[in-house]
């Protein structure tokens, strides 16, 4: 009795080296995509403690709103990480004593739209800039 061995055939070995690439180009979009989704996730919560920093702020502020604000006491008040995003820096600039804007720098425009979209209250975008710029007004 003689016993034959056989082995894979090339045909089993493509079909699996393509199943493999596969699941790994789909590994990569997934994660490419919760990476986006954490990014503008800790973009919106670093903006919304500003902006409830801004709000105590200008609570304090003698009536006069936003008017003195300026951004080393907003990083006194929250501290340097919190207006820090990776090679980012969250920045809060012509505050008057109804509005005040946030500039980020240095991210993705698809972040910006997303993060933008997401804001709540009275924003308005300046789309001339790249990265995200918008305004944000008091409410009457």
């Amino acid at each position: 009795m003689t016993k034959q061995c056989q082995g894979q055939t090339l045909l089993e070995m493509l079909l699996l080296i393509v199943i493999v690439a596969l699941i790994i180009s789909f590994s990569i979009k997934y994660y490419r995509s919760v990476q986006q989704a954490n990014l503008i996730n800790d973009l919106l919560s670093r903006l919304y403690v500003i902006s409830e920093t801004m709000d105590q702020l200008a609570l304090k502020n003698s009536g006069n709103g936003y008017t003195s604000i300026t951004q080393s006491n907003l990083t006194d008040t929250i501290g340097t990480n919190a207006v820090q995003l990776m090679s980012s820096t969250i920045t809060i600039s012509n505050t008057t004593s109804t509005a005040y804007t946030v500039t980020i720098s240095s991210i993705p425009d698809i972040v910006g739209t997303l993060v933008f979209a997401r804001l709540g209250g009275s924003v308005t975008r300046d789309t001339t800039y790249s990265g995200l710029r918008y305004t944000y007004t008091l409410l009457p």
